[in-house]
């Protein structure tokens, strides 16, 4: 372009004239537009309230509560509310340190909707080191790898950590994981194992720490800290064991260890047992044994036992070897006869049972137990040494149970007041008399009857002092001029009520159990009976008088009248004047009671048996008795009755029918030839 054209000034811009349209044509377009957009603006409105009014509300909750929340399509979400119209969505929601939510959610057309989420929580990130070396890492008891680890994930929680190198002491550690995607930096520091450092003599012995085997010596082993069982052993040697505590990571020289060569051993048997041994000439014991002995040399084992042949033997045993010897000794015999009562006794022989006791029996001649025994009968034993030279006789005589109960109870006891009583062994009698018998009465009976409980019963009767101990008030009166109420005279005028009352009294000071209750203002006996003070029962009396101590006696002094001198206090030529009958020739001293114990006892120490008072019996009076009624163990007479059973003869009786023993007589009140003995039950 030249410099001219340049120079030449710009064209000039003007304006064109605008000239508006005929107004006419405006008015014309305007009502056409309107229409065509107002059906248009309605059908959008229309759809818009559809829209609206279709829309449901759905409860929405996501714990934790995330940071961002989306839902796919048309849709609101406010404070936990969704608003949407019916079908199927999209939900994403995002929280830093949980996983990222994102699952499809429906709304339907009717009823409640209530949508819960819950973000889970991501892992931890921990890193594992651990100076000087890499170590395998445990978490939990599970092998993790070995360190150093990156990137490690763990759930949020507690762990336990366990670092193990070889040369270095584990570490043991716990470890909190907080998750949420945080990292973590775990590192750790192990220390050296301690130096045990270990030598023998022999060497190459096997080392082994706490049951396992680790080397051979010498040999510097690595330790943990801590107590530690160190053994030592070599075939052939005794082991030598010793327990170590290791304390950090020190250096620790045992001792030399010099091991003992290990003596061989023998185990010692015998048939019998329990016999002696003999090792190279030495007592050893006796079997069953285990002899420590020298290894490879002949080693001299004798048995020997009281009644057996002695047994030798030589035995060899190498280094550390165990030999077994069961040596059976041969049994040089006696025979022992052996006969015991009841026949069907059972026998042991030292612990075994040998059958029934009776027969003959070849046995050892060594001092042997025999045990004899049967049910109910009381168990013995014995001791005996058969003799090679001689047969041996060993007779048993077994007792019941009761009769070495029996053995036990004192022969005589005293009660509080001085009376003393004698015990009276229980055994089977016939009660009453024969048929032929002269002077005997109807009510005589026979009857058989077994005792079954020892019992005690009272050397004399009763005295005035005694009663008057009991009631102070009571007298005995007197016989024309001869009185009956001095202290040592029996007591006599005391009903049978008294007499009992009398008996529950001497109990009570004694501390026993009453005989006897009130029942209905009176008393009767207790059943079962106690071992309380009582009257004798009939049966009793007639045993205590008759048969006891092996006897059968007519007569309180024998088989046969008339009564020797002073037999007892009987109505004699001195009680004529009291009395309608006397017997002949006879004098005893007395015209009525004598004091009690005045003439010599029978044969089981009792006084007045016969004579002096008659005395009260426990049982009521009854004649009807049965002689087919069977065998009656400790009868107590009829239940009831109007009086009660008198037994024995007084001073005022002079018959045969009153001095027989068998003779029965009875009353309801007291009378001046009339006491009492108390007797109880030994158990």
């Amino acid at each position: 372009m030249s410099n001219d054209s340049a120079r030449k000034p710009p064209p000039t811009i003007r304006p064109a004239e605008f000239k508006p349209p005929p107004e006419r044509r405006r008015r014309f377009m305007a009502p056409a537009l309107a229409l065509w957009l107002l059906p248009l603006a309605g059908a959008l409105a229309a759809a818009l309230l559809w829209y609206v009014f279709t829309l449901r509300a759905a409860s929405l909750v996501i714990t934790p509560e995330p940071e961002q929340v989306s839902v796919s399509g048309l849709s609101w979400y406010l404070d936990q509310r969704l608003l949407a119209r019916p079908g199927d969505y999209r939900l994403r929601a995002t929280k830093p340190g949980y996983a990222a939510l994102d699952t499809g959610i429906s709304i339907p057309v009717e009823g409640d909707v209530r949508l819960a989420f819950e973000l889970q929580p991501l892992p931890g990130r921990v890193d594992f080191a651990s100076t000087p070396v890499p170590a395998e890492l445990t978490i939990n008891d599970e092998m993790a790898g070995v360190t150093p680890l990156t990137g490690m994930l763990l759930e949020g929680g507690d762990y336990e950590l366990l670092f193990q190198a070889e040369g270095y002491q584990p570490l043991r550690q716990s470890l909190q994981v907080a998750g949420l995607d945080e990292a973590q930096q775990v590192t750790v520091t192990l220390l050296p194992q301690a130096q045990l450092i270990i030598s023998s003599t022999p060497a190459e012995a096997q080392v082994s720490i706490d049951g396992e085997a680790r080397a051979t010596t010498p040999a510097t082993l690595g330790l943990n800290a801590g107590e530690h069982e160190i053994r030592v052993s070599k075939s052939g040697y005794r082991a030598w064991t010793e327990t170590v505590t290791i304390a950090g990571s020190e250096k620790v020289q045992l001792p030399e260890v010099v091991l003992e060569r290990a003596p061989a051993s023998i185990r010692v048997s015998s048939e019998p047992s329990a016999v002696s041994i003999r090792l190279n000439g030495e007592a050893s014991g006796r079997t069953p044994q285990t002899l420590q002995v020298e290894p490879d040399r002949s080693n001299d084992i004798v048995l020997a036992a009281p009644g057996y042949e002695t047994l030798r033997t030589s035995i060899r045993v190498p280094p550390n070897g165990v030999r077994e010897y069961h040596g059976k000794l041969k049994p040089i015999l006696g025979e022992v006869q052996i006969s015991a009562e009841p026949a069907d006794t059972r026998l042991q022989i030292a612990g075994k049972d040998a059958g029934v006791a009776n027969q003959l029996l070849r046995l050892p001649a060594v001092p042997t137990e025999f045990i004899f025994s049967k049910p109910g009968y009381v168990e013995q034993k014995h001791t005996l040494t058969p003799d090679p030279a001689r047969r041996q006789t060993l007779s048993v005589q077994l007792e019941t149970e009761l009769q070495a109960r029996l053995q036990n109870y004192p022969q005589l006891i005293e009660t509080g007041d001085g009376q003393r009583l004698r015990l009276i062994m229980p055994g089977r009698f016939v009660m009453g008399a024969a048929r032929g018998q002269q002077g005997r009465r109807a009510n005589e009976v026979q009857r058989r009857v077994e005792l079954t409980r020892p019992y005690y019963i009272a050397e004399r009767e009763l005295t005035n002092a005694q009663f008057r101990a009991f009631r102070p008030s009571h007298s005995s009166g007197i016989v024309d001029d001869k009185t009956l109420d001095f202290d040592q005279q029996p007591v006599v005028r005391v009903s049978w009520q008294e007499a009992a009352a009398y008996c529950n009294w001497l109990s009570e000071q004694d501390g026993l159990t009453p005989a006897y209750a009130n029942v209905a203002g009176k008393l009767q006996l207790i059943q079962p009976v106690t071992t309380g003070y009582r009257l004798p029962t009939e049966a009793e009396w007639s045993w205590m008088a008759r048969f006891a101590g092996n006897r059968e006696l007519k007569y309180p002094w024998g088989m046969s009248m008339p009564p020797g001198d002073s037999a007892g206090n009987y109505a004699d030529l001195a009680a004529r004047e009291l009395t309608q009958t006397a017997m002949p020739n006879y004098e005893d001293g007395w015209a009525a009671a004598s004091p009690v114990g005045a003439f010599r006892p029978n044969e089981l120490g009792l006084y007045d048996v016969g004579g002096n008072v008659s005395e009260w019996t426990n049982d009521y009076y009854s004649t009807g008795l049965n002689a087919a009624a069977g065998l009656q163990r400790d009868p107590l007479g009829p239940e009831s009755g109007s009086s009660w059973v008198v037994r024995g003869a007084s001073w005022r009786h002079a018959s045969i029918t009153e001095l027989r023993l068998s003779w029965r007589d009875n009353d309801a009140a007291g009378r001046d030839d009339l006491g009492f003995r108390i007797a109880r039950y030994a158990e």
